[in-house]
């Protein structure tokens, strides 16, 4: 019998495809948005139901720690802004995530 495989995804690359693709008007009862988090969610429960794994781990990158492509390009990402939006939604992602059952890992990326 074949095991299940080990569905890993890449956290923040997920969330920011989510943040884009659904529409900013979804807000919690707070009023705040919540369109990356319903989004993430969404695709996950996709991801899960096609690919039917044992486990899911999600890594996350943490944006304020320098990495070595930083040391060997100073501009690195430098030009890269965030909406306020996304980045407190990036804060609590991984938290939901380990409330779901998810494996979590952040690291410098």
């Amino acid at each position: 019998m074949e095991r299940a495989p080990l569905l890993i995804v890449d956290g923040d690359n997920l969330a920011h495809r989510a943040y884009h693709s659904t529409p900013k008007t979804v807000k919690g009862a707070d009023g705040r948005p919540i369109n990356a988090i319903v989004g993430f969610f969404g695709m996950l429960a996709n991801l899960w139901a096609a690919e039917q794994p044992r486990a899911v781990f999600v890594a996350w990158d943490t944006l304020s720690v320098p990495t070595y492509r930083h040391e060997l390009w100073p501009a690195y990402q430098s030009g890269r802004e965030f909406d306020d939006a996304i980045l407190d939604q990036l804060e609590v992602l991984p938290g939901l995530c380990e409330a779901a059952g998810c494996g979590v890992g952040k690291a410098a990326g």
